[in-house]
């Protein structure tokens, strides 16, 4: 007896229910190698006038070269100007935000195929789109790339070898100008997030920040020390425009390189 076809309004729910599925707020995740490195890429802004284009795609050119660098999307990854946004980026932008969308997944699409990419979120900048229209590109780059989609933030399960590393990932939102006051909104998470990694983007910075605490281990009945990375997740905004017009500190451009050990557990974190 012949298999029934489904029909068009079938496939539509089963379709629709697989990008419901993908937008969650864990992503669990195996990594192979012994040391493997993720880079929580966020503020690209591609489109400005001021992304520095030359740094973002020598490093995105590292990173699809060496096969153990694997990606989160931490937002404002296009600059996605409107006629709404704050300021004149809609007519100093270079292009339209559907070319800039077309040219990120372009360049993101190899390592979506060697499913190199853990998850994405959204940013301020794609929230643009969504606030003026009600389409969310972030959840169409999602579906383009099959990726898991965490809408405002996400926790990751990342298992290398025999150790367990538990990380917090959101692009955030946040006023700071200073060095010193970017870094505290991150450091606030540990008030109601514990986890081993906390990277938090938005404020055009890359920083790390370690800070050891101590829990009581009820089996050895002793106290166990470990340590917190904070980490701002850089940027690739040159200072000339929007940085400058804002009155922030200069910063360092880029994204940092978060490297986990699978034979023991040690985190080292570069920026």
């Amino acid at each position: 007896m012949a298999k029934k076809q489904p029909t068009l309004i079938e496939l539509m729910e089963e379709e629709l229910d697989k990008r419901t599925a993908r937008e969650v707020n864990f992503v669990h995740a195996k990594l192979p190698g012994d040391r493997p490195i993720i880079l929580p890429l966020s503020d690209v802004h591609w489109g400005s006038p001021e992304c520095n284009v030359p740094l973002f795609m020598d490093n995105m050119e590292w990173a699809f070269d060496n096969k153990h660098v694997y990606l989160i999307l931490n937002g404002d990854l296009l600059e996605a100007s409107t006629r709404t946004s704050v300021g004149s980026g809609v007519y100093e932008q270079k292009e339209t935000a559907g070319k800039q969308l077309e040219e990120m997944l372009a360049i993101l699409q190899p390592f979506a195929e060697e499913k190199r990419i853990l998850g994405i979120t959204n940013g301020n900048h794609e929230d643009r789109i969504y606030n003026m229209s009600g389409v969310d590109i972030t959840r169409i780059m999602a579906d383009r790339l099959d990726v898991p989609y965490f809408k405002n933030g996400g926790f990751f399960k990342i298992n290398v070898g025999k150790q367990n590393y538990h990380m917090y990932v959101t692009h955030g939102s946040s006023g700071a100008l200073l060095p010193y006051t970017k870094i505290k909104k991150t450091l606030d998470f540990a008030r109601f997030i514990n986890v081993d990694i906390y990277a938090n983007g938005h404020v055009h910075d890359a920083q790390v920040h370690t800070q050891e605490y101590m829990s009581i281990n009820n089996r050895s009945n002793s106290v166990d020390k470990q340590m917190r990375y904070f980490i701002l997740t850089g940027h690739y905004l040159n200072y000339e425009g929007y940085a400058q017009a804002k009155g922030m500190v200069p910063a360092k451009q880029g994204t940092p390189k978060i490297k986990l050990h699978g034979d023991k557990r040690m985190i080292r974190v570069s920026i």
